[in-house]
């Protein structure tokens, strides 16, 4: 067995990938960044600009949060049409269509930055997954279609990785003008590390810039993301739970944790991970509450379900006395 195989994970995903890695003609390993490798806290990207308007340095200006929000995405806009034959931005030409001076554009960057920083955290899964790369004697890329540079994604991810050095180099859109969208920022970085097509694995979530446009390059793709029903199922619960993206991050990453290859497991498992864990995690907050709220020390879990509750309101308020009743043959209610 090759040495890298031993941290692998029980997911399918992993042991698909980990299966990829066994190919001696792939010697680089790509890896898209957000929504693969690294997750945002909050309920959509345009939020990192509200809690940018937060800041008193930016109220001054904007007055209110949501304002910067607004004048932001629409500077974006603005700014992409204006290059519209740049097939990528930076950060820097969006905040040129803000009415603010060269400094006040210098400290907002700051503070969005920081805000990216704050709310960005790394998908372990995928963390493993490079370091799977690297115990099968591949080099580990990351790359992006992102108006951030590249220095500033060394800052924001890089620093984030339990190791540093995990990866070899980073190619961002918009350092080449070149995306992944349209598959001319593949070619490029074919050519700046001297492979070939075949030579290149590239991991990503997203079907068509991640694996159709690498694909129609010659590149070997991996693609890395939860099945298209539960896709469907996020998106269709979008337009009318407006703030539950956040919580969506975690159950998308729970059900890329999916070890059964099997329909109906696997079927279950996601049901759990989507739907009923997060149930649960969510009424536990509430039980905890409640009973702070109404000073009760004890509270009792009734009949069968109540050893599902009983386990999972432990694990979010261990202070809670929990005694489990049952309901037994002789119709009487019993404390176990």
């Amino acid at each position: 067995m090759n040495k890298f195989k031993k941290i692998a994970s029980e997911s399918v995903l992993e042991k698909e990938f980990t299966k990829a890695l066994t190919n001696e003609n792939i010697k680089v390993v790509s890896f898209d960044i957000f929504e693969t490798l690294a997750f945002r806290d909050v309920n959509q990207p345009s939020d990192i600009f509200r809690l940018t308007g937060k800041n008193k340095f930016v109220k001054k200006i904007f007055e209110h949060p949501d304002t910067f929000k607004n004048f932001r995405i629409e500077a974006e806009r603005k700014a992409r049409a204006l290059n519209s034959k740049l097939e990528d931005i930076r950060l820097k030409l969006i905040y040129k269509q803000l009415p603010l001076s060269k400094d006040e554009q210098k400290k907002i960057i700051s503070l969005e930055l920081a805000e990216e920083y704050k709310s960005l955290y790394i998908n372990y899964h995928v963390e493993n997954c490079l370091q799977l790369a690297l115990k099968a004697g591949k080099k580990v890329i990351l790359t992006s279609d992102m108006y951030l540079s590249k220095k500033e994604l060394k800052h924001l991810v890089l620093s984030k990785l339990k190791n540093k050095n995990l990866i070899s180099d980073i190619f961002v859109s918009n350092t080449y003008n070149a995306t992944k969208a349209t598959g001319n920022l593949y070619p490029i970085v074919l050519k700046k590390l001297g492979l070939k097509p075949s030579e290149l694995l590239h991991v990503g979530d997203n079907k068509y810039a991640d694996i159709e446009m690498a694909k129609e390059k010659g590149i070997t793709t991996f693609y890395y993301n939860i099945p298209s029903s539960l896709q469907e199922m996020v998106t269709l619960e979008a337009h009318y739970l407006k703030t539950l993206h956040f919580y969506n991050n975690y159950r998308i990453q729970s059900a890329l944790l999916n070890p059964y290859s099997n329909e109906k497991e696997a079927f279950f498992f996601n049901l759990g991970a989507t739907i009923f864990g997060p149930l649960m995690w969510e009424f536990s907050h509430w039980i905890s509450n409640t009973a702070k709220e109404h000073k009760l020390s004890q509270v009792n879990c009734i009949m069968r379900e109540g050893r599902i509750f009983k386990k999972y309101i432990k694990k979010v308020d261990k202070s809670l006395s929990l005694i489990l009743f049952m309901h037994l043959e002789s119709q009487a209610i019993f404390p176990l």
